[in-house]
């Protein structure tokens, strides 16, 4: 069970970023969003590398920013 666990993942992590990508690049791309959204995306990877905070929070907090409205 370790080793399946321990296997996993690097695919899982992999999963997310490419779904963080394709959810990111049409915020990006566009010239009035794109510095929100790089914003949103910093902080993001700030957050994982210096905490162990979950990353549904993160999530949550991108939904919050989009429902409001964006950046």
């Amino acid at each position: 069970m370790r080793a399946f666990v321990t296997g996993m993942a690097p695919l899982t992590l992999g999963l997310l970023l490419a779904t963080g990508w394709v959810l990111a690049e049409p915020f990006v791309m566009q010239p009035d969003q794109r510095l929100g959204a790089l914003a949103l995306i910093a902080v993001t990877i700030v957050v994982m590398l210096k905490t162990k905070l979950s990353p549904i929070w993160l999530v949550a907090l991108g939904a919050a920013v989009g429902a409001l409205g964006g950046l």
